[in-house]
């Protein structure tokens, strides 16, 4: 009875074999684009870092140019209106 039980367990093992090896070397190749993946994102996420402060540069100088030119016109003599 245990000789048919190593026979099977050698049968299956021979069939998990290649199957092992296929599933070790789809999980490099997993990882090596799961690392492209990151790298890419680290340089999206660094762009878009980027992108934010110049809005931000943007956004806070039109306000101080429309609170400079408010003011000026607050400032205007009253004939000039």
């Amino acid at each position: 009875m245990w000789v048919r039980a190593m026979y099977k367990y050698h049968t299956v093992a021979l069939s998990v074999a290649p199957k092992r090896a296929a599933l070790a070397q789809a999980q490099s190749q997993l990882d090596a684009t799961l690392a492209e993946l990151a790298a890419a994102q680290a340089k999206l996420q660094a762009r878009l870092s980027c992108f934010c402060l110049i809005c931000v540069c943007v956004v806070v100088c039109v306000s101080v140019s429309v609170c400079v030119l408010s003011r000026r016109i607050e400032l205007a003599p009253s004939d000039m209106h």
